[in-house]
């Protein structure tokens, strides 16, 4: 069944997310989480703890930061992608 992120979400390092749970649009779950299965984090809102706990509302400056690494992070990938088109990743 697997989990629901959606649009501009962050799931810091390590998150683990259980089956059936979401992540609304411009939502955080804190590194370390355990989202249990059918927990919805709501946009705008931090999410952490063991288990996950609704913990705030995000400011406007954290969730314009969710924007800035997404698209940094999509541009690293073009980056990887480019600096791998000479080479034969078959061989041996």
């Amino acid at each position: 069944m697997g989990c629901t992120l959606k649009n501009l979400s962050f799931v810091g390092i390590g998150a683990i997310l259980l089956d059936g749970s979401v992540v609304e649009e411009k939502a955080m779950i804190a590194a370390g989480t355990v989202v249990p299965p059918g927990f919805v984090v709501p946009s705008g809102k931090l999410s952490a703890g063991v288990p996950a706990k609704i913990i705030r509302d995000l400011t406007e400056s954290e969730i314009a930061d969710i924007e800035v690494n997404a698209n940094r992070y999509t541009e690293y990938s073009q980056i990887t992608i480019e600096s791998l088109s000479g080479i034969n990743l078959k061989e041996n």
